[in-house]
C-alpha cells in the first residue's frame, strides 16, 4: 500500500515537472521565445505613406523616399534628399534595421524645408521599425506608434538597355517644355557596368552605372575639359545627358526608344539603331 502511494506521488510529481518542461525531457531554455519568421524583403521599395507618433508621413512625388533590401542583408536608399545605408539586424534584435552613414546634402534650396523634414522623419521611422509584413507588391513596416507603407518598384530593364548606343532625341524640362538637343549626343551603358556619353563638339563623360532602387544611377563620372568649340547654346541647354545621369532615373523601353524619367518631371528620350 505504501509502495503504491509512493509510486502515485512520484508519478504526480513527474507530471508536474513535465508541465514545467523538465523531468529528464529535452526542452527550450528558460526565456526562449519563438521568433516570427520574416517575409522576404529583397527588392526596391518606395514610400507610399505612413503614420508615426508625431503625425502622418506623406510622400513627395518629386522627392521619393526609398529603401532597397539586398540578399546579403545590406540596405540602402534615398531619404527624399540624401542617400543612406545600413543592414538588417538578426531576428533576435529589438529593431529590424541598423542605419549607417547618410549624406549631409541640404535640399532646402531645391524645394522647401518639407523635403528635409520628410527625410528626418523617414529615417527616424526606419530606425524604430521592429517587424515587417509583405503582401505581394506592398511592404508594411511596424514600430511603436509607427507604420510605413511602401510599394514595390519594378526592376530596371537592364538587359534591353546595355550594349547599345543611344542617341538623344528630345529633352523635357520640369515645366513640361519639350525641346530637341542642339548637338548630337550619345550614351552607352555596357554590360561591364561602364558608361560613356558624348556631347558632340563639347565634352565626354565616363563613369560606372548601377541599378538603384528600381532605377539606374551613374557615379564616379569624369568629364573631359570643355572644348573650345562647345557652343553657348549647348551650355544653355545645361548638358542634360552628362549631368542628369548622376541622379537616379527610371528607364523604360518603348520599341527602339529609351525613356529616362526623373522624379521632378524631367525626361530624356533616346533612340537606338541597333
Amino acid at each position: 500500500m505504501r509502495q503504491r502511494q509512493r509510486d502515485v506521488m512520484a508519478t504526480t510529481a513527474c507530471a508536474v515537472v513535465l508541465m514545467l518542461g523538465a523531468c529528464g525531457q529535452p526542452g527550450a531554455e528558460a526565456g526562449d521565445a519563438a521568433v516570427p519568421a520574416r517575409p522576404d524583403l529583397t527588392g526596391s521599395w518606395e514610400l507610399a505613406g505612413g503614420v508615426m507618433p508625431e503625425g502622418t508621413l506623406e510622400e513627395i512625388e518629386t522627392r521619393p523616399a526609398t529603401v532597397e533590401f539586398y540578399g546579403d542583408g545590406l540596405i540602402r536608399g534615398t531619404a527624399a534628399c540624401n542617400d543612406y545605408g545600413g543592414e538588417v539586424n538578426p531576428p533576435s534584435a529589438a529593431t529590424l534595421l541598423t542605419l549607417g552613414g547618410i549624406n549631409q546634402k541640404d535640399c532646402t534650396a531645391q524645394g522647401s524645408t518639407h523635403v528635409m523634414e520628410l527625410e528626418r522623419r523617414f529615417v527616424d521611422a526606419l530606425a524604430a521599425v521592429e517587424r515587417a509584413d509583405r503582401d505581394g507588391f506592398e511592404l508594411i513596416l511596424f514600430g511603436p506608434g509607427t507604420e510605413l507603407r511602401l510599394r514595390a518598384l519594378p526592376p530596371a530593364p537592364v538587359d534591353d538597355v546595355v550594349d547599345r548606343t543611344w542617341s538623344l532625341e528630345s529633352i523635357t524640362g520640369t515645366t513640361g517644355t519639350v525641346r530637341d538637343p542642339v548637338a548630337a549626343t550619345e550614351v552607352r551603358f555596357d554590360a561591364d557596368r561602364t558608361v560613356w556619353a558624348v556631347e558632340a563638339g563639347c565634352h565626354r563623360m565616363t563613369g560606372v552605372w548601377e541599378e538603384r532602387t528600381g532605377g539606374i544611377r551613374v557615379h564616379g563620372s569624369a568629364l573631359t575639359p570643355e572644348a573650345a568649340e562647345c557652343s553657348e547654346e549647348l551650355r544653355e541647354q545645361g548638358h542634360p545627358l552628362t549631368t542628369w545621369l548622376g541622379e537616379v532615373f527610371r528607364a523604360e523601353i518603348d520599341g527602339d526608344r529609351l525613356v529616362l524619367s526623373f522624379p521632378d518631371g524631367r525626361t530624356l528620350v533616346l533612340r537606338t539603331s541597333a
